[in-house]
């Protein structure tokens, strides 16, 4: 949604680039990337945001020519998923004797989510999964306080995600700081530097105008914030008439199950009728992946944001991929490659087409 917005604002978005060279030029940034078919690109920026997340370091140490040192803490927090543990649409925090906080939530109607963890990262950022250990303490918080019990055999799905803190020297992962910082500098041919550290996602909009301040006081402009009362594209309702957008989704498209009209109002908001088109019935929406999911929110997803993988639309964007069998999944990756072979694609990175995933074992 926020790319969608930044596009919709005059933004141009680069999905699977890697940037491999970054240095200052009269005080302007020259920018090498390489996409997913190793070819180059160059760019040219007058002020450049490092917000790397987990890789901001990486940048500051060995990208970006000249940029100060960033000291990042690594911590990975890992949750997973069972069959749904009870009936009702509360959530439970679970307070466990490490004085860390458990939760678990109704998740995609037949599920339960449990999470999270709190460990340091020391292997590579590009193996970020959850370890057995992680997922006893998480089985063991639920079974402290539920009558009934879960062990490992129940988990079908499970996924971890590297938080990037601030180092502020606390030797405990879940004392330390969850605040953010915005750091400027200036190279020294004078180009601007802003750099993110830390966040959450629970405060990424005042973070982001945040950083729209530095980057004004770097321009020499000054603006207005105004993300608090701008809506998100597809999310201008009221959040608290959800249910009746829903309705209203169903009876304009009469076909469409709850089930399904509820998540596509929940992940697209009023988007969800460029998905559904013209459609009268199931057989208009395309071919049948699975679950709810069908041709023409795929193609929606790789036309309007950006998916590139089995694992994009299942996981990323979705999580249809709880209710696909092993077969829907390889006939989804077949789809896939189809619609790159078609003279019309407008995917721009089909090589990214290639890789798939399906349920995440925690064992």
């Amino acid at each position: 949604m926020n790319a969608q917005d930044a596009v919709e604002k005059g933004a141009k978005v680069l999905p699977r680039h890697e940037v491999t060279s970054v240095r200052g030029e009269n005080g302007v940034w020259v920018i090498e990337t390489r996409d997913r078919d190793s070819k180059k690109h160059r760019f040219q920026a007058r002020v450049l945001v490092n917000a790397a997340g987990p890789w901001v370091s990486n940048l500051t140490d060995s990208v970006i020519d000249g940029a100060v040192s960033r000291s990042m803490r690594l911590i990975r927090g890992s949750h997973i998923v069972v069959p749904r543990l009870y009936a009702h649409d509360r959530c439970y925090l679970l307070q466990n004797s490490d004085d860390r906080i458990v939760f678990v939530i109704p998740y995609e109607e037949n599920f339960s989510l449990i999470g999270t963890t709190d460990r340091e990262h020391q292997e590579s950022l590009n193996q970020v999964t959850i370890s057995n250990d992680e997922a006893q303490y998480l089985c063991a918080s639920v079974n402290d306080y539920f009558n009934s019990s879960i062990s490992l055999e129940d988990i079908v799905w499970s996924y971890s995600a590297v938080r990037p803190l601030f180092d502020d020297g606390n030797a405990d992962a879940k004392s330390i700081t969850r605040d953010y910082r915005i750091t400027s500098e200036t190279d020294g041919t004078g180009a601007p530097l802003i750099s993110v550290l830390g966040g959450k996602i629970t405060t990424y909009r005042k973070l982001a105008e945040d950083v729209l301040s530095e980057v004004n006081q770097a321009l020499g402009v000054t603006s207005e914030g105004w993300t608090g009362s701008s809506p998100l594209p597809g999310g201008s309702f009221d959040f608290l008439r959800f249910d009746n957008e829903v309705e209203q989704l169903k009876q304009d498209y009469p076909f469409l199950s709850n089930s399904h009209a509820h998540r596509l109002m929940r992940l697209y908001g009023s988007l969800s009728r460029e998905i559904l088109g013209d459609a009268m019935t199931y057989g208009e929406l395309g071919r049948f992946f699975g679950g709810n999911l069908y041709e023409n929110e795929v193609r929606y997803l790789m036309e309007r944001e950006w998916a590139m993988s089995v694992e994009d639309i299942l996981w990323r964007r979705t999580k249809e991929g709880l209710n696909l069998s092993d077969s829907e999944v390889r006939t989804l990756s077949n789809f896939l490659k189809e619609i790159i072979n078609e003279p019309d694609s407008s995917s721009n990175d089909g090589g990214a087409l290639a890789g798939s995933s399906t349920v995440q074992s925690a064992t």
